[in-house]
């Protein structure tokens, strides 16, 4: 990283943790969550919450130097866990920091595409004229960043997001109510209430003494439930075919109406 401007401590060639600290410890977890979502795109929903989690949460960025000819903080990348995974994934670290400055450079042009990233932009202190990012691999330019200020985009407050998470069912309803699932999510303060179907609330009843991984959509203060499974059983993603019977399962009696 290199920074240039007015920022508190870059005239003297300093960087202030009170103004770059906050933004610092973002970066951290946006690349861990990046580093998370790499590995969930290569072994599919649901490893990231095992070992393959742990594998991600282990990466760490090590302070080698801070000054150059501007406040140009260097770091190293770590990480702390070893074994087959890690040789398996030997090149995670590079991969999730490569996808990260790909996400800052789409969000400083107005373009969503990581939240993580766009709240590291949005921790930057005021008065940064100039900011490069850049990722090496021995003494090779893997991505070059580089822009001034950046502009990112004011995005709706209640737009539809996904709630993906692991916890306890805690509750049901039923009819003649709507029925519903409540789960005490692990890192929650407070249990997730979800609308969902009457086939859904079976589920969890069978589930209420099992650790449970659950995925739903939320908006405004609605969440509703797309699904719930046994968290200790192997996710197993379902192949192309099987997935396109499901979507004419569903769709049929639309598109047929809809041929008439």
């Amino acid at each position: 990283m290199r920074f240039e401007g007015t920022a508190p401590g870059l005239a003297e060639k300093r960087l202030s943790l009170s103004a770059f600290g906050p933004a610092l410890d973002r970066f951290l977890t946006a690349y861990k969550r990046t580093a998370s979502n790499v590995l969930v795109s290569a072994e599919g929903a649901g490893s990231a919450t095992g070992r393959l989690h742990r594998l991600a949460e282990s990466l760490d960025l090590e302070i080698e130097s801070v000054l150059g000819q501007s406040v140009a903080p260097t770091f190293v990348a770590t990480q702390a866990v070893s074994g087959p995974q890690q040789a398996l994934y030997a090149d995670l670290a590079q991969t999730a920091l490569d996808r990260l400055l790909q996400d800052i450079d789409g969000e400083r042009k107005q373009e969503p595409r990581s939240k993580v990233a766009r709240a590291f932009l949005q921790a930057l202190p005021i008065g940064i004229a100039r900011q490069t990012y850049t990722l090496k691999h021995g003494d090779t330019d893997v991505r070059v960043v580089e822009f001034g200020t950046a502009s990112i985009a004011e995005l709706p407050a209640n737009l539809p997001h996904l709630v993906r998470g692991q916890g306890q069912v805690v509750g049901v309803g039923f009819a003649p109510g709507e029925p519903y699932v409540e789960v005490s999510a692990n890192g929650k303060a407070k249990p997730i209430l979800c609308r969902c179907t009457a086939d859904a609330v079976e589920v969890a009843l069978s589930m209420r003494s099992t650790p449970v991984e659950f995925l739903a959509i939320g908006e405004d203060n609605t969440c509703r439930l797309l699904w719930l499974r046994d968290a200790a059983k192997p996710f197993k993603p379902i192949g192309p075919q099987e997935r396109l019977e499901r979507i004419h399962a569903d769709w049929n009696v639309t598109l047929t109406a809809l041929a008439q």
